[in-house]
């Protein structure tokens, strides 16, 4: 291996071996008699860099300070970096270097990470896009139509506009005066004015800052080639690509007709770099505007539209699919198998999509679980392209189409046409005050004055959370559902179901939300927020429809209770591996079946919501120790910060029950342990501990330990069957305190979930719990 003092291998006569042009380039900058070219060549590349830091946190003070800045003059741009080629051509000709010189494995470890990481995010990490709604954009035009004396351009229609945006773009000659608009403010509205500043301040950013133009409410090619043309006239040197975004039923519609347009006008198609196109698909706005199954069949059928005017025009199309986290904004919790039911032929190996308020922060905010939701999407967006997925045939498509158009009808005669619904939707939700909380980066309207139609799409979703009804993702389904299962395609739908992933999916998460819901949480929103007699008529209708939307989606599905698959089979698992793993103790098997409950256990948390999920999947967790020998049990949990071990009892000391509550070293490095002890007794569960805080702090640990505790019971139940009317009366108590705990007004527990497991009880080990009212517990902490 050569030395990384830059020279060659020499030949025995001291000759170079071979030439590196690489290398001329150091020497060419750095002297040839230096002893330490690399140093002497990165060591400028290194004050450059901190230069730019330097200039970069002047320029942000400077905005901050109102355009004033004590810092930023010093630097001239020779002193900075201001785009990444320029620093990518100093470490890639070092990198080359390195490996003329016999210095390959020098060049291959950090030098490579730091090119690759410059590779992908630049100086800049990531850029920005820019996002307006095409109305903006229409009325500057107008006011600058009107400014030159051409007339209205919003009175112009689609092929006049058109027509006269091609000329300009094809002529050099600018549109207006920089800055004219602020010199005639009888033309020029604020809105124009707004707008046209905002392309200015584009014109004025550095290259990478700024990523792609996004246009909301997009519904015509003019829309497109307006910002084309007012970037140009402000004068960017590098046009920002221009994402069109359908996002309404009917933008969706006339997607296709849309693009095909676009790229038949020559001026366009010249505009794009490498004739690559993005296109941005609306679900959040467009399934508020005709409801889940229309929606998500029209962004299904249109993304297969496009993908063949792309191909007919020889265009790189990517979709960008502005998704929430919500499923009634497009959300999938089940990442992967979201990407992968995608239209086939729409990802290709790209795959754009937002990342949203509390999703960015679940699934980014912490170092592991990034790298976990950066695996899944890499996973997904590879076995997607090697998944066989059919199209859906002509009789499915025809079925998609009649289940289309019943939802959407359905949907709309609620939302639109029924006038008792704004009034019940602003009483029974928290939508009007949602506007006056600091939870969200935008207005929660495009328009103060405009009703449901121009409300922001999390404002709308958030607002029926709160009441538990979640109404955007299911209002409509029903009826379609049940129609056409009782025509003729009665046989085709359940097949849809069975054969076709994408619609299986959609379907699967429809009952994922029915299943969260609770008409009977909403009932309480009416009784204590509405007054008017209409709405309360309206709430009662709703809410009926939401009950024959559970019964339609059963019958499609063939569950007898909602999600059943995912609450069975996950409950079952849990105690099928309670089982093996005392019937395996100190085995070769024993670990693999900690690691098993501790995964089913986490599971269950999650599906209820409670507060010892964050424990578990917070990481590092692991259940160390389940022994169990003389009719005692133990159970160890062990965790980052907290670790709960319950003392040895038998069958029928279950009904007192005590906790060790450990949790981490402090700054003096001692440990800290509360007791806790859980009592029952026919009608109260009570909770005494030696520290009130921790009490406090674990209230809902302490439920999912109930939770565990009926398991257990249950198991043993099933295990003994023998067991004596005294133990037998324990285990009922066992399970009667522990569902009336999950009861309590101060649980996390719906009604619906206690249904569940109700039917859970009754299937799997009789019925061990009183299904009256009586004996509602009331949960109490003392010192």
């Amino acid at each position: 291996m050569g030395s990384l003092s830059g020279n060659p291998p020499r030949g025995m006569d001291g000759t170079c071996r071979f030439e590196s042009a690489a290398m001329q380039r150091i020497r060419d900058r750095v002297g040839k008699d230096s002893r330490a070219p690399y140093r002497s060549f990165l060591h400028p590349v290194a004050e450059r860099l901190a230069n730019t830091s330097a200039w970069a946190r002047a320029e942000l003070q400077k905005v901050q300070n109102g355009g004033v800045s004590d810092e930023g003059s010093l630097f001239s741009t020779d002193d900075i970096f201001l785009n990444k080629d320029e620093l990518m051509e100093d470490l890639i000709t070092v990198h080359e270097s390195l490996c003329d010189t016999g210095n390959a494995v020098a060049a291959s470890g950090r030098l490579v990470d730091v090119i690759r990481k410059v590779s992908a995010f630049g100086l800049t990490l990531v850029p920005l896009d820019v996002r307006q709604e095409s109305d903006r954009h229409s009325e500057a035009l107008d006011c600058i139509t009107r400014y030159l004396g051409l007339g209205s351009y919003l009175q112009w229609d689609e092929a006049a506009r058109v027509n006269w945006i091609t000329n300009q773009l094809q002529s050099k000659r600018p549109l207006i005066r920089s800055g004219a608009w602020n010199d005639n403010g009888e033309i020029f509205t604020p809105t124009a004015v707004d707008t046209l500043e905002t392309f200015k301040m584009i014109s004025e950013q550095y290259d990478e800052s700024l990523g792609a133009y996004v246009i909301s409410q997009c519904t015509s090619a003019s829309d497109i080639m307006a910002v084309l043309l007012l970037q140009r006239d402000a004068g960017v040197k590098k046009p920002l690509r221009v994402a069109p975004l359908f996002e309404t039923l009917d933008d969706l519609n006339g997607a296709a007709a849309t693009m095909d347009q676009l790229f038949n006008i020559p001026a366009y198609i010249g505009s794009l770099e490498g004739r690559k196109q993005e296109v941005m698909i609306g679900y959040s706005d467009s399934a508020k505007d005709a409801g889940r199954l229309a929606a998500t069949w029209a962004q299904y059928e249109k993304q297969l539209e496009l993908v063949e005017v792309a191909k007919k025009h020889s265009v790189d199309m990517t979709f960008f699919h502005g998704k929430g986290g919500t499923v009634g904004r497009g959300g999938n919790p089940n990442t992967f198998n979201g990407i992968v039911e995608h239209a086939p032929g729409t990802v290709n190996g790209q795959f754009r999509v937002t990342e949203q308020g509390e999703m960015i922060n679940q699934n980014f905010g912490y170092a592991d679980r990034a790298e976990r939701t950066l695996d899944i999407y890499t996973a997904a967006v590879l076995a997607e392209q090697h998944t066989d997925r059919p199209l859906p045939n002509q009789e499915w498509k025809d079925v998609m189409d009649k289940l289309s158009e019943i939802s959407c009808e359905a949907y709309r005669k609620i939302v639109r046409g029924d006038e008792r619904f704004v009034p019940y939707f602003r009483a029974a939700t928290p939508e009007l005050e949602l506007s006056k909380l600091n939870i969200g980066s935008r207005p929660a309207k495009r328009k103060a004055s405009g009703g449901v139609e121009s409300l922001r799409a999390i404002p709308w979703i958030f607002a029926w959370t709160q009441t538990r009804l979640n109404l955007p993702t299911w209002l409509g389904v029903g009826e379609a559902i049940n129609q056409v299962l009782a025509s003729e395609d009665e046989q085709t739908l359940r097949q849809m179901y069975n054969e076709w992933g994408s619609f299986r999916t959609t379907i699967d998460l429809v009952e994922m939300i029915l299943s969260k819901s609770d008409s009977s949480i909403a009932r309480h929103y009416e009784d204590v927020l509405v007054s008017d007699p209409a709405a309360v008529d309206l709430g009662s209708e709703i809410r009926k429809i939401h009950d024959g939307t559970e019964q339609a989606i059963k019958d499609l599905t063939g569950h007898k209770i909602l999600a059943e698959n995912d609450h069975l089979l996950l409950q079952l698992m849990a105690a099928e591996t309670l089982k093996r793993l005392r019937a395996n103790e100190n085995s070769d098997e024993e670990q693999v079946l900690n690691d098993a409950l501790l995964t089913t256990i986490t599971g269950v948390a999650n599906g209820m919501g409670t507060a010892i999920a964050d424990y578990l999947s917070s990481g590092a967790s692991r259940l160390e120790e389940v022994d169990r020998g003389g009719g005692e049990i133990r159970s160890v949990f062990k965790m980052r910060n907290l670790s709960l071990r319950r003392p040895a009892c038998g069958v029928s000391s279950w009904q007192t029950a005590s906790y060790y509550l450990t949790t981490s070293d402090d700054a003096g490095g001692r440990r800290h342990h509360d007791l806790l002890y859980i009592m029952t007794d026919e009608t109260t569960l009570r909770v005494r501990t030696s520290s009130k805080d921790a009490a406090e702090r674990d209230r809902h640990i302490l439920e999912q330990l109930l939770m565990l505790m009926l398991v257990d019971s249950l198991w043993r139940k099933d295990k003994a069957g023998s067991a004596g009317d005294d133990d037998d009366g324990a285990l009922k108590e066992v399970a009667k305190e522990s569902m009336s705990i999950m009861r309590s007004d101060q649980s996390l527990f719906s009604q619906k979930r206690l249904a569940v497991t109700q039917q859970l009880l009754d299937a799997q080990f009789l019925r061990l719990m009183d299904e009256s009212e009586e004996g509602r517990s009331a949960v109490s902490y003392s010192n």
